[in-house]
């Protein structure tokens, strides 16, 4: 397993299996698996993503955004720094993979 991005390692870690070159992202209690194309897409669809633009005022008075998946029932919730921190990783995540990339060819 090789690490792609970490940050607060008992929160945030992003790797790629050896094995099977899917990419795994843990966020907090949120586990993830991804082909290198659907991380990839994830990437590009989660770097588009407006905070200020899309976010709502929870009950605790804290702006949080609800990001849906392609599981119907499934949503995810962050708040600004969740988000920011995430999108920093997967960001970094995805120019080491693209550089990995470049090197082995």
């Amino acid at each position: 397993m090789k690490v792609l991005a970490e940050s607060e390692p008992d929160a945030l870690q992003i790797v790629q299996f050896k094995a099977c070159g899917h990419i795994g992202l843990r966020f907090n209690n949120m586990l993830l698996t991804f082909s290198v194309k659907s991380f990839k897409d994830f990437v590009k669809t989660y770097g588009a993503i407006n905070f200020d633009r899309y976010s709502i005022l929870f009950p605790d008075d804290r702006n949080r955004l609800i990001m849906n998946t392609v599981v119907e029932e499934v949503q995810f919730c962050f708040t600004c720094e969740e988000f920011e921190r995430l999108q920093q990783a997967l960001t970094e995540a995805s120019l080491i993979l693209e550089a990995n990339t470049l090197i082995q060819n």
